[in-house]
């Protein structure tokens, strides 16, 4: 994936369904200079994305809040959600941790 946060626009690369890079290789009855190398065009697929104009923490909440009113499906359930937030903790108490050691080494 990459983002111009900038711009608000993006690429999602994804390999295409039933593509293989090392079936190019198994077809030809492992001879190594018989070997057909695919372009990244045949075996990946890129998706442009391309942002809202809304700003994101506005459409967040009102994604949140269609859900807890019944109106939308949840865009994650709850689950996800706990552990989303339990990965952020556990990111922000590593980072808490290595500017302590970073700060008793100066």
């Amino acid at each position: 994936m990459s983002l111009d946060l900038a711009r608000g626009t993006g690429v999602f690369l994804k390999r295409k369904p039933g593509t293989c890079f090392a079936a190019s290789f198994e077809n030809q009855a492992g001879d190594p200079a018989k070997a057909s190398i695919p372009s990244l065009a045949d075996i990946v697929e890129k998706i442009p994305l391309q942002a809202a104009d809304t700003e994101p923490l506005e459409l967040e909440l009102a994604a949140f809040l269609g859900a807890a009113r019944g109106e939308e499906t949840a865009i994650v359930s709850g689950q996800e959600a706990r552990e989303a937030l339990d990965m952020a903790l556990r990111i922000t108490r590593e980072i808490e941790e290595f500017a302590d050691v970073v700060a008793q080494d100066s």
